[in-house]
């Protein structure tokens, strides 16, 4: 996204600059200034144009939702150093502006610097995601392996490192993922649906049940997993 701004600024100032030169060469021409009002009301316009690239929300994606993020994760970093604070929060920023080269490689500067595992894992959920959004799936099954083994508290690691493994034929992969996740987020919601729907699958009715039942009860307004259980008890009769 970065670079579709930095081009129209581009684009924009080069605008600017050739009304500006041919105002110039008619100026010398006619030996003395002139005023032409075409030239001034293009000359404005590329002005406003340019001025407009600095204040789009493709220039700031998401501020609340970056804010957000920041608050929610701000406990992880209080012990790590500014520089790793800033390099986290330009990768959030990134990957909100949708921008997956810039955000993998602050974040990845960033998974370096961290002194903490529980920090470092944290910042390789971002990166999963960011490879998994980029459509690169054998790089984000890596990052959120590592994540998990880093710091295997987090539920929405687990349930996105599952939710990949299956997407991408790696049923056993996903299955694992579900259930060793399970083990430290035994209440997760995702986890209880998504090992659910794949022992569905598999023929294993009466365990989806259990973990159908556990989905729904974890959010019992959640329209999917309300679903998810009928459909089983009307499968079992």
């Amino acid at each position: 996204m970065k670079y579709k701004l930095w081009f129209l600024r581009i684009l924009m100032g080069t605008g600017i600059m050739l009304v500006i030169a041919q105002e110039g060469i008619l100026w010398a021409e006619s030996g003395a200034p002139a005023f032409h009002p075409k030239a001034l009301m293009a000359l404005l316009s590329l002005l406003t144009a340019l001025a407009a690239t600095f204040y789009s929300k493709l220039n700031s994606p998401g501020r609340a939702r970056l804010q957000e993020l920041r608050q929610s994760e701000s406990a992880l970093f209080r012990e790590e150093s500014g520089r790793t604070r800033r390099l986290f929060h330009r990768g959030l920023r990134a990957w909100l502006a949708r921008d997956w080269t810039a955000a993998g490689h602050h974040l990845t500067l960033a998974a370096q610097r961290a002194q903490s595992p529980r920090a470092q894992g944290r910042i390789l959920y971002y990166l999963g995601r960011c490879a998994m959004e980029a459509q690169r799936p054998d790089q984000a099954v890596q990052c959120l392996e590592r994540s998990t083994r880093l710091n295997p508290s987090q539920e929405d690691a687990w349930a996105l490192l599952a939710a990949v493994c299956f997407s991408t034929q790696r049923g056993e992969q996903g299955h694992a993922a579900c259930e060793i996740g399970l083990n430290y987020c035994p209440d997760s919601g995702p986890l209880h649906a998504s090992l659910g729907v794949d022992l569905a699958r598999r023929g294993d009715q009466r365990q989806a049940l259990r973990h159908f039942t556990a989905a729904e009860r974890s959010q019992p307004t959640n329209p999917t997993y309300v679903m998810n259980l009928a459909q089983t008890w009307a499968a079992l009769g």
